[in-house]
């Protein structure tokens, strides 16, 4: 296992929803091919997005509990957070 250090973790930010940064990724992963990857989906729902992210690419809509309601997360492919996982996914 290669060591943590300042050397070999990069950072990618993105736009939610905006297919220029899904594009970005897409070409980051594949010249950098990373070890590891780490988005910001709570852990409460990483099996409804590992599910959603293996049936791309069609859409998936996962609900979830929120402050006293619910919220939804669109899966899309569009969406530079959803890229790395599916780039990722075995």
């Amino acid at each position: 296992m290669a060591r943590i250090n300042p050397e070999n973790i990069y950072l990618l930010p993105i736009l939610h929803g905006r297919m220029e940064f899904a594009v970005e990724v897409a070409r980051v992963f594949k010249s950098y091919r990373p070890q590891a990857v780490a988005v910001e989906f709570p852990p409460t729902i990483q099996a409804q997005v590992m599910a959603g992210v293996a049936r791309m690419p069609h859409l998936s809509a996962i609900l979830y509990p929120d402050q006293g309601g619910h919220a939804f997360l669109l899966l899309e492919p569009t969406d530079g957070q959803v890229g790395p996982r599916k780039i990722s996914s075995p």
